[in-house]
């Protein structure tokens, strides 16, 4: 099978990013409807690739369910990190006899430019959401550090994260489609 594109979800956390990976990961030729965020950019992944005992690189392993016979296999034909992850997703991809994977980190809106170094063809969806929705929603049901963040340090994380999408936002592209969440 030959893969198409992946497809990245940004998005700020409590956007709705996971919920439209689940609905867009739905369709027969689209792997990652039940994925989790990989954080494929993190260390665990990205530097220490070769380490196969990193927390995400078990994660990895455990969530979509990859024996380390596989995952070595894989491993051998990399040669970074970021090439093992895309490896790693299109083995996963290829053994659902699916064409094109889908991944939904909150910190892909932050490597916007990662992405665009590293995969030439990709989709890059931006879940969006109303602040103060996405505000009340961190405060609220979130259970991790975004829910001591005060209201200054919540537009300060957005404007960070936006800076890397900031010529795309409003606008379409052949690689960059916004979706609101309220619609």
């Amino acid at each position: 099978i030959k893969l198409k594109a992946p497809i990245f979800i940004g998005r700020q956390s409590k956007s709705g990013g996971s919920l439209l990976r689940s609905l867009i990961g739905r369709h027969p030729t689209i792997f990652g409807e039940t994925g989790f965020e990989t954080g494929w950019f993190f260390d665990d992944i990205n530097k220490n690739w070769k380490d196969n005992n990193t927390k995400r690189q078990i994660w990895l392993r455990e969530w979509f369910e990859v024996n380390q016979k596989d995952y070595n296999a894989v491993k051998l034909k990399s040669i970074s990190g970021i090439d093992f992850f895309n490896n790693f997703m299109s083995f996963c991809t290829a053994r659902e006899n699916k064409k094109r994977w889908i991944e939904n980190s909150p910190g892909n809106i932050s490597h916007f430019d990662l992405i665009q170094d590293n995969w030439k063809e990709f989709k890059f969806i931006h879940s969006v959401r109303d602040y103060k929705d996405t505000y009340a929603s961190w405060k609220t049901k979130n259970f991790g550090t975004l829910r001591d963040k005060t209201v200054h340090e919540f537009v300060s994380i957005v404007k960070d994260s936006y800076r890397h999408i900031e010529n795309y936002i409003g606008s379409e592209t052949e690689f960059y489609t916004e979706v609101k969440y309220e619609d």
